[in-house]
């Protein structure tokens, strides 16, 4: 837990930053370190917060990437149920048409209002 909340990082340059990024990566386990070794090969004056910086960058990446991800699945699922429900009501209509079903019936079983199934049949 940091004790001096008012710290301000410092702009020192690392001058072995492979043998940094590589013991980060032993010390900590965290291999974010060791991928971030290519980005800044053959840069000058790099300074840990940068360094910090780019394994961020990667995460946050990757979190908006599985967002879209868990949105799209979702989106899916959504529309596998709006179609059911769109398929159902056709049907349901074809029924009321047919004079084999009430519209309030027909209605009743779609889970909506007379109202509102008479706006489909439309």
């Amino acid at each position: 837990m940091r004790v001096n909340k008012d710290y301000v990082a410092g702009d020192t340059v690392i001058k072995h930053v492979d043998e940094l990024l590589m013991l980060m990566t032993a010390m900590t386990r965290d291999y974010r370190f060791e991928k971030t070794i290519n980005e800044v090969k053959g840069k000058e004056h790099v300074t840990m917060c940068e360094v910090l910086d780019r394994v961020e960058a990667r995460g946050i990446e990757k979190g908006i990437a599985k967002g879209r991800e868990e949105g799209i699945k979702e989106g899916i699922r959504e529309g596998i149920k709006e179609g059911i429900k769109e398929g159902t009501v056709n049907v349901l209509i074809s029924l009321v048409k047919d004079g084999i079903l009430s519209i309030a019936d027909a209605a009743k079983r779609a889970n909506m209002s007379e109202e509102s199934f008479i706006q489909y049949i439309k």
